[in-house]
């Protein structure tokens, strides 16, 4: 019987050694070959998947997938893909050896001399890829014809015969705009810095001559008929190009002062293709400015949507250093104070964006007027390319700097500002709002989360009335922290200023932002902990129609399944899609004009590799297999 017992104990031994002797072992070499998948895209009309898969250490490999024939394309060391608007190609950076980097870094090789990056250009309609060497940096449309410009790396005199000056940093460097499909390329010689329009395929250049005269210019290059619009010819230095969607107007910051003045007199201008003419909107002797400020240089100009403003920045004239004294005999001082709104450790840390620091106006370009947004008593504004309205908000959290050390966070001081007027108008004052206070989608309100109640709160401009329209159920329930919760999220607003949609720990509710009605819970999860967060499959959109159906990732706190569900924001129909014992991604990607996704779903056992399906999740195909070593 003992005996028994003894081989009982050996075969308990040694069957497990057995077993787990068929696999092999991990150590620290399966972290090197162990892939993720990155960087996925999929093109506008969904037939083609763009992805990165990335070792732990080495080289990168682009995948190219076409999702109707199921065929797949693979390029070394491809990074950084982009599909263009019309489903004609996709291009990509190709990068050089890592280990070669590697090894001529550690020689010490001179930046100038390592392998430089190439463009790669894969065309969607023949397969074919075009290779071209030393490229700089690639920009493509947003929307428009399928055109590509890229810039070149700056060139030898001596190797190349045809340049009559030097390119780089002063003079700039060949840019190159190609349509890929068309096979048509135009040459734009030093140039500096260029910039497309959203829309049209207009595209904005600065560059410094043809010759050796180094006389700037900006120029507008409509692709579509090859022809240019001058819109300066003179020497200058010429910064922040912007331009509006169809590329009919354009703004940037110009020097054209010779002179070597320490403060530099800026101009903001502007250009209108309507009239052909370029004007001065602002410079330093503008009587809208406050004495001794000046255009900010530190500042993008911005057009609205609507063609109607130009958002632009101004900023104190920077102090004038002491050139009577060499630097060794300027005094280095540490000044501390109690009084400073910011320890001076934080003061240093924010140097440079304190000297970069631009207070907002703006450019009405129907009436010709500049009106002021901020200054040094509102120095935040919010400001972006939708806002049409006639309203935004400004905030100011100078008063209460100090509470950063004491308490961890600031209070802030809420401004409602008129854009028609300038004048502005108080409505809160201390508020501890986070993560920031905001501007509805069509400007009806200002709203923000205050941590000290853990409400909503909205202001109703129209009606000049703040409201609290929650009663603190939506704050983080997980914060164990001893400091007032943050809120659990939202996800935006519906049509018309007419919902706030946020969530609780579990669900979603829709909330009035008049305070009229009780906030209503649209997916009753908590009773069965079963959590609801929307899945964005589109992250240009401003609101949601008031009946539209939100992709939801479902997740079940007590057995740890989730997946996928609908659900109609009007009416409250809900549709679970599919649940499992899976990790489902919040990360999927659907086409602009069809509707295919890319999805994954993991498990500790499984591998998220990539699933196409379209928005019904009926079918479904894995297509890739990152890891096949997953298997031993």
């Amino acid at each position: 019987m003992r005996s028994l017992q003894i081989l009982i104990i050996q075969l308990a031994l040694i069957i497990p050694f057995c077993v787990h002797s068929q696999s092999k072992v991990m150590d620290p070499s399966v972290y090197d070959i162990w892939n993720r998948i990155e960087n996925v895209k999929i093109s506008a009309n969904g037939d083609w998947v763009a992805y990165q898969i990335t070792p732990g250490k080495g080289d990168g490999t682009l995948h190219i997938y076409n999702t109707r024939s199921a065929e797949e394309w693979q390029i070394p060391r491809a990074e950084g893909a982009r599909f263009d608007s019309n489903n004609n190609f996709l291009a990509f950076t190709i990068v050089p050896h890592a280990d070669s980097i590697r090894a001529l870094k550690l020689a010490d090789t001179k930046k100038d001399k390592l392998p430089k990056d190439s463009l790669g250009i894969f065309n969607l309609n023949t397969q074919a890829i075009q290779k071209i060497a030393r490229v700089k940096n690639f920009k493509l449309p947003k929307e428009g014809p399928s055109f590509i410009a890229y810039q070149l790396e700056k060139r030898s005199m001596k190797k190349d015969s045809t340049l009559v000056k030097k390119e780089g940093d002063d003079n700039g460097n060949m840019v190159v705009v190609s349509n890929p499909v068309d096979s048509i390329e135009i040459q734009l010689p030093y140039t500096m810095e260029f910039i497309w329009s959203e829309k049209a395929g207009k595209l904005l250049l600065h560059q410094t001559g043809e010759d050796s005269t180094n006389i700037s210019m900006l120029r507008i290059l409509d692709v579509l008929t090859n022809e240019f619009d001058t819109i300066i010819n003179q020497d200058g230095k010429y910064s922040k190009l912007a331009m509006n969607e169809d590329g009919t107007m354009c703004s940037f910051i110009a020097d054209r002062d010779t002179n070597e003045m320490e403060i530099r007199p800026y101009e903001l201008m502007f250009w209108n293709k309507d009239s052909m003419r370029l004007s001065v909107i602002a410079d330093s002797s503008s009587n809208f400015l406050f004495e001794n400020w000046q255009v900010s240089a530190h500042f993008k100009p911005v057009f609205t949507e609507d063609d109607v403003r130009i958002f632009f920045g101004v900023a104190p004239e920077p102090l004038l250093k002491d050139t009577t004294l060499l630097d060794e005999e300027k005094p280095e001082v540490e000044v501390w104070s109690h009084t400073d709104g910011r320890l001076y450790t934080q003061q240093k840390k924010r140097i440079k964006r304190d000297r970069e620091k631009s207070y907002a106006m703006y450019y009405d370009i129907q009436r010709d007027t500049v009106i002021r947004l901020a200054a040094e008593a509102i120095p935040e504004t919010y400001i972006a390319d939708d806002l049409t309205g006639r309203y935004t908000v400004g905030i100011n959290n100078e008063e209460y700097l100090q509470t950063i050390s004491w308490l961890g966070y600031d209070y802030k001081d809420v401004f409602l500002i008129d854009l028609i007027s300038g004048k502005q108008r108080r409505i809160a004052k201390k508020v501890e709002a986070a993560p920031e206070v905001s501007l509805s989608p069509f400007g009806k309100y200002i709203y923000w989360y205050a941590r000290e109640d853990s409400s909503y709160y909205a202001y109703d401009i129209a009606k000049l009335k703040l409201n609290k329209i929650s009663d603190g159920q939506f704050f983080d329930e997980r914060n164990d922290r001893p400091m007032d919760p943050y809120p659990s999220g939202m996800i935006g607003w519906t049509e018309g200023d007419l919902f706030m949609l946020v969530y609780d720990h579990y669900d979603i509710w829709k909330v009035d932002p008049r305070g009229r009605q009780t906030p209503t819970n649209l997916t009753h999860g908590r009773p069965f902990k079963t959590k609801f967060r929307h899945i964005n499959l589109d992250r240009e959109v401003d609101f949601y129609p008031n009946d539209t159906t939100l992709m939801l990732k479902v997740f079940d706190e007590k057995d740890k399944y989730s997946g996928y569900a609908m659900l109609n924001i009007g009416n409250g129909d809900y549709r679970l899609i599919e649940q499992g014992p899976f990790d489902y991604t919040s990360r999927v990607v659907k086409a602009k004009d069809s509707d295919d996704l890319i999805f994954s779903k993991s498990s500790f056992e499984r591998f998220p590799n990539l699933i196409h399906t379209d928005i019904s999740f009926g079918d479904q195909r894995i297509f890739t297999n990152a890891n096949p070593q997953q298997s031993e």
